[in-house]
């Protein structure tokens, strides 16, 4: 039969195979993220190292400037035109504002 020990010796031996468990998948967790954090940095040395030689070379120059100028210029077109929306929207607010004092 089962006594009350057995159950406890099961339980034990159920817990230590979870703890196993948690343990060679925390295990895993931490070798996904080393080999992440690896590629990570050869990532960011590759990256560095072409950065550094497009700064070494003037050929690019022209482009790169040229591409500033012309998000420079989108931008003060989109502000220009949300400046304008917004006055036309509070001289409209004004206006229905005079309409409602009138009535």
């Amino acid at each position: 039969f089962l006594t009350i020990s057995t159950f406890s010796k099961i339980f034990e031996l159920s817990h230590n195979i979870q703890n196993i468990s948690a343990h060679h998948t925390i295990l895993q967790c931490f070798r996904v993220f080393t080999i992440i954090q690896t590629y990570l940095k050869l990532f960011k040395n590759k990256l560095m190292h072409y950065f550094l030689k497009f700064l070494e070379t003037s050929d690019h120059v022209p482009y790169v400037l040229s591409s500033y100028f012309v998000v420079f210029v989108i931008l003060i077109i989109i502000s220009v035109n949300s400046l304008k929306r917004l006055k036309r929207l509070e001289t409209e607010l004004v206006n229905l504002t005079k309409n409602e004092k009138k009535k």
